[in-house]
């Protein structure tokens, strides 16, 4: 996949957006199913009216850490709380190759975010 083809696949899959959604949902998720953990990491700021989200990257990643080799889109937001970068934002869509000719197929979206070096993970 050249470039051109992964930032039309971005446009298509609206990655974008979709990681945008997936920040959301994570941090609300966050602040009801660890409420102490939510409150510590945001000082019991409302986050919902002082977060920005702008864009990164989008990669195409190959992860070779397990048996099995991953492949990857990863979209990437900065997260910015009253005008300060506080994390980053990672989407990551797992992809399954068919054939060039046919394209992708997505299979699931796992996303985490990056607060300084600590890794939140969450499979949604």
């Amino acid at each position: 996949m050249n470039t051109e083809q992964l930032e039309r696949f971005a446009k298509e899959h609206q990655s974008f957006k979709k990681a945008e959604e997936g920040f959301w949902e994570y941090v609300n998720t966050w602040r009801v199913e660890e409420p102490e953990e939510y409150a510590e990491a945001f000082e019991d700021t409302d986050i919902t009216n002082c977060t920005e989200l702008l864009r990164a990257k989008i990669a195409l990643v190959v992860n070779y850490r397990w048996d099995q080799t991953i492949r990857f889109v990863q979209t990437t937001l900065d997260v910015k709380i009253n005008n300060r970068k506080v994390a980053q934002y990672h989407f990551c869509r797992p992809l399954m190759v068919k054939t060039w000719m046919t394209g992708l197929v997505l299979q699931m979206s796992i996303t985490f975010l990056e607060i300084g070096t600590e890794f939140i993970d969450r499979c949604l």
